[in-house]
């Protein structure tokens, strides 16, 4: 089994055939990223590998693409799959029947294979070494992969194969985190941001919020931010498997090392108490992280928003709240946040398990975009 590095333009030829078998999406995000990459002269951060059985040739080879982060410990599989399909693997005319508990649908993939894909553990055994190795000698700690969606049998209506590029990561020793709907909710054509849920009326159950930004230079607050976001994280339903492969202060690192990082967009939520309270310290009800990303496409300064879109990056509520319209509260004060910057849109991923969640979102209007599964593997560290 041989394993090697791509040039440029080995890397140029196996693109043009390897994303064919992804949806739409994904293919777009991962072109998307290498360009942005490429273009920012960042090509170091890219680990480019290809597979094959003797005799090596890049048609016979799986391709493997792991982008590396500016600053932080997580690396990002982009893309991994054939170069080209195998021979002997076909397009069936009709789902085949499988007892799997999870399918991908025609609609979300592109081919699915009729047989496994010869050498496929051999290669993935060869691959997955090489891999883990450079990336744990470059301080990498943590490895995580988005495919197309893994879709329950239940919600598809039918059974059908995972297509090759879903198969790779458990071939891999990756597991599956979580699978994430992205949503999205745009201002109108005047800028304002005006819902179309009973979240923008007054909730009669809930203590009005105060969101209180945090100071990341004063370590007595980050303590107590940390403290919060472990409290929303017991029971929480949107993605439990991560707290398997990262601490919540990793998380939150990881957080503050991503390209959009916003810290004057750290809160923590607390209880607006009246005067006539008895209570001496408002409650720590839950947290909000935002992340910002600036307007794309302007033709002047005057054009340029450093807020055009925000993120919606975690948001939280404490066990002993939920349920008592703290959550509403909180995507009042988002909406407020967005009209403040003068947002264009709101953006967010969830869990597609987490429906209370999943409701609250879409009651205020936002639209689904794509999914996507999500798969970690923890990188041993060097002995």
């Amino acid at each position: 089994m041989a394993v090697w590095p791509l040039s440029t333009a080995e890397l140029a030829t196996a693109l043009a055939t390897t994303l064919n078998r992804l949806s739409p999406s994904r293919a777009g995000i991962v072109t998307d990223q290498l360009r942005n990459v490429l273009r920012s002269e960042a090509a170091d951060r890219l680990i480019v590998r290809a597979a094959a059985a003797e005799p090596a040739r890049l048609e016979n080879a799986v391709l493997a693409i792991t982008l590396l982060p500016d600053s932080g410990d997580t690396a990002t599989v982009l893309h991994l799959d054939w170069v080209q399909p195998p021979k002997n693997s076909g397009i069936p005319h009709s789902p085949p029947q499988t007892d799997s508990a999870t399918v991908v649908t025609a609609t979300t993939v592109g081919r699915t294979a009729e047989t496994i894909e010869p050498h496929k553990n051999q290669i993935a055994q060869s691959l997955r070494q090489e891999l883990v190795t450079t990336i744990a000698d470059r301080g990498m700690r943590f490895i995580q992969w988005a495919t197309d969606p893994v879709v329950p049998v239940s919600e598809a209506g039918a059974k059908t194969h995972l297509v090759p590029a879903n198969r790779w990561p458990e071939a891999f020793d990756f597991s599956q985190i979580g699978t994430l709907e992205y949503l999205a909710l745009d201002c109108d054509d005047h800028g304002q941001w005006n819902t179309t849920a009973d979240t923008d009326k007054q909730s009669t159950s809930a203590t009005p919020l105060t969101l209180e930004s945090l100071d990341h230079d004063d370590a007595a607050q980050r303590d107590l931010f940390e403290a919060v976001v472990a409290k929303t994280y017991v029971d929480s339903l949107d993605c439990p498997p991560l707290e398997n492969f990262r601490t919540v202060q990793e998380i939150i690192a990881g957080y503050r090392t991503a390209a959009a990082f916003a810290p004057d967009l750290w809160f923590i939520a607390r209880e607006s108490l009246d005067e006539e309270s008895s209570i001496q310290e408002p409650a720590n009800v839950g947290c909000l992280i935002l992340a910002r990303h600036a307007s794309s496409h302007c033709e002047s300064d005057e054009e340029y928003n450093p807020s055009a879109v925000i993120e919606l990056v975690y948001m939280g509520i404490t066990p002993q709240y939920r349920g008592r319209g703290y959550g509403e509260a909180l995507l009042r004060k988002l909406i407020d946040i967005c009209q403040q910057h003068s947002a264009e849109r709101l953006i967010l991923a969830v869990d597609r398990d987490n429906h209370p969640a999943l409701a609250a979102y879409k009651s205020i209007g936002m639209q689904p975009l794509f999914r996507e599964t999500v798969w970690g593997h923890k990188v041993p560290s060097p002995t």
